[in-house]
């Protein structure tokens, strides 16, 4: 399966639920998940995950 076409499953499925996330966070998770495929890189890619959802959600650079 291309990268593509399982963002276009993935955005099915996403828009199925009640709460779905951003087309386009989700499609650069996939691209993170898909450059970072070992499992020595697994921290590195949920550090960036972490990171754009942060962005994305406007809780980057605020106390928690």
């Amino acid at each position: 399966m291309q990268v593509e076409e399982l963002f276009e499953v993935l955005k099915r499925i996403n828009h199925e639920k009640g709460f779905p996330v951003d087309d386009d966070l989700l499609k650069r998770i996939i691209a993170l998940v898909v450059l970072h495929p070992l499992d020595e890189d697994r921290s590195k890619c949920q550090d960036e995950i972490k990171e754009l959802i942060e962005q994305h959600s406007g809780l980057k650079g605020h106390d928690h």
